[in-house]
């Protein structure tokens, strides 16, 4: 009787300690992912494809991005920084892809390439440098 009840409570911590871990870990994703979400390229991304006619009408306001499906690197030093990001972003009506690249110079941010994938289809805002090696 007691083994039964040793295992029942070692079951019943380990649960416990798993669920706790889990728990944690979704907790600083969420911190995390709201940090970046709220960063200033990506509010220069976002505000600048929520502008576009397309976008507008087959989208609609407000557009959040959704970083579960995406990628974002940012290194900012001082006055000094890049980002890209790649996410799926949605709207009131519809959900779209947004793929951006952005410099910061002399503590200005600035978009350097920005596209959506809207159906299925690639609409490009800002061209890529031709010099550009990457492939978005």
């Amino acid at each position: 009787m007691k083994t039964r009840n040793l295992v029942a409570l070692i079951l019943g911590a380990c649960f416990a300690g798993l669920a706790a871990i889990g728990i944690g870990g979704f907790v600083l994703f969420k911190t995390v992912s709201g940090m970046i979400a709220q960063s200033e390229p990506v509010t220069l991304a976002l505000a600048t494809v929520s502008r576009e006619p397309l976008v507008v009408d087959r989208v609609g306001p407000p557009l959040t991005a959704r970083l579960l499906g995406g990628t974002i690197t940012i290194r900012s030093s001082g006055s000094a920084g890049h980002a890209e990001m790649d996410s799926d972003c949605v709207g009131s009506k519809n959900h779209v892809r947004v793929i951006m690249s952005a410099d910061k110079v002399d503590g200005v941010w600035r978009l350097d390439r920005l596209a959506y994938v809207l159906d299925g289809e690639r609409h490009e805002v800002l061209p890529a440098p031709r010099d550009s090696l990457r492939s978005f």
